[in-house]
């Protein structure tokens, strides 16, 4: 995503400084304020989770460009560059109803503050809702890192009545998934992640995913930060990059009745 910012930005002869949150807002804002004070000609931000972006009101007024990137941010209304969270994860999970299965469970990283997070479990929802099927909260686990996605896993096969197939709502609940999976050899559970895994080919099953588009969404960003420095005062807009749905095998197991004897 910042090499395309930086590929394209670089034909107006701006140079990209990047500083990293870690996903911490008293950071997020720090490093805000160093950009700020060196006169930036742009600022595109990731938004922390719990930051307020109410204090650059006065720098959006004043004519500097800012665009947030993968969510909205809050306190302040300026351009948004998104993947399709939301209709990616419906799809992704319409897949495995497709193939039969009607208990899936949901791998994420909740509670759902988190614009990411909170739109990938409403496109669960729909799916399911959309297939007929009730919603089950005790389907819907929550982990915050790998070892707790593998925790999770193994908590909601080890129910009386478990799904045949598992969403994750990210990459590393994914790595988790699997990793629980192959430490019990087994095979004959679904899975559909959202964003794709480095090596997911290797995996046997090959891993079926949801993509994003980084490069797609990096490029949006830095094109509509370049058409608002160049004068562009229209209303603030949220662009939707769409995700691809990688159809490699881990998906496409059948729900138990519909396996072949």
């Amino acid at each position: 995503m910042a090499r395309a910012i930086e590929d394209t930005v670089r034909d107006r002869g701006l140079t990209l400084l990047m500083g990293s949150s870690a996903d911490d807002a008293a950071r997020e804002r720090a490093l805000t304020d160093k950009f700020l004070a060196r006169r930036v000609s742009i600022l595109i931000l990731v938004p922390s989770v719990g930051a307020d972006h109410s204090h650059l009101k006065p720098h959006r007024t004043a004519g500097l460009p800012m665009v947030f990137l993968d969510r909205p941010g809050v306190g302040l209304a300026t351009d948004s560059i998104v993947s399709s969270n939301r209709a990616g994860a419906r799809e992704g999970v319409a897949h495995l109803i497709a193939h039969g299965h009607r208990r899936i469970g949901f791998v994420g990283d909740l509670p759902v503050k988190l614009y990411t997070r909170r739109e990938r479990l409403a496109g669960y929802r729909e799916a399911l809702q959309e297939a007929g099927l009730p919603y089950d909260r005790s389907l819907v686990a929550s982990a915050h890192d790998q070892q707790g996605a593998e925790a999770a896993t193994a908590s909601l096969l080890g129910l009386a009545d478990p799904p045949t197939a598992l969403f994750a709502g990210n990459n590393i609940m994914a790595l988790g998934i699997v990793a629980e999976l192959s430490r019990g050899k087994r095979k004959d559970v679904a899975v559909v992640a959202f964003d794709d895994v480095a090596l997911a080919e290797a995996l046997e099953p090959a891993l079926t995913v949801v993509a994003q588009d980084p490069e797609e969404i990096g490029r949006n960003a830095a094109i509509t930060a370049l058409a608002r420095l160049d004068g562009d005062r229209s209303r603030a807009r949220t662009i939707t990059v769409p995700t691809r749905l990688i159809v490699r095998g881990s998906g496409e197991q059948p729900a138990p009745g519909l396996r072949k004897v």
